[in-house]
C-alpha cells in the first residue's frame, strides 16, 4: 500500500526563510541541552518560536520546566540585537550541495538559583 502521505522535501536554495524561526540557543556551562530541551514540552518551545515570530522586535522571554527544582531555566531572546545571519549547508535542488545565508536568533538560556518565594510561570 502506497503512502498517501506527500513527498514534502525543501531544498537549502529554494526553501522561503519566511516560513522558519531558526534560533541558536547558548547552553550555560556545565549544563545538559538534552536535559533542559528534551524536558521541555513541544507545546512550551513551538508557542515561544510563534511568539518570537510575530514579535521578532522585542524581547521575548520564556521560564523553562526543569527537573531541578533549586533552579530556574529561562530562554531569551534580547530582540533585533539578537539577530545575525549564518550560513548553511544544504541539499541544493539542482543536486549536490548550496551555501545561504539565513537569519538566526541567538538565544540565550540564564540560569537562577530559585529563592523562598519564587514561582513559575
Amino acid at each position: 500500500m502506497a503512502d498517501k502521505t506527500p513527498n514534502i522535501r525543501e531544498f537549502l536554495d529554494t526553501m522561503d526563510p519566511n516560513n522558519y524561526v531558526i534560533g541558536i540557543v547558548h547552553v550555560p556551562p556545565g549544563c545538559d541541552a538534552k536535559d533542559l530541551l528534551v524536558s521541555t514540552p513541544k507545546k512550551t518551545l513551538n508557542k515561544y518560536f510563534k511568539k518570537l515570530a510575530k514579535h521578532p522586535e522585542r524581547k521575548v522571554r520564556k521560564i523553562l520546566p526543569t527537573s531541578k527544582d533549586s533552579r530556574i531555566f529561562e530562554l531569551i531572546s534580547e530582540g533585533p540585537s539578537s539577530r545575525t545571519l549564518m550560513p548553511f549547508v544544504g541539499k541544493s535542488s539542482k543536486g549536490g550541495h548550496c551555501l545561504r545565508l539565513l537569519s538566526v536568533h541567538r538565544l540565550q538560556m540564564l540560569l537562577t538559583n530559585k529563592k523562598e518565594g519564587d514561582f513559575e510561570e
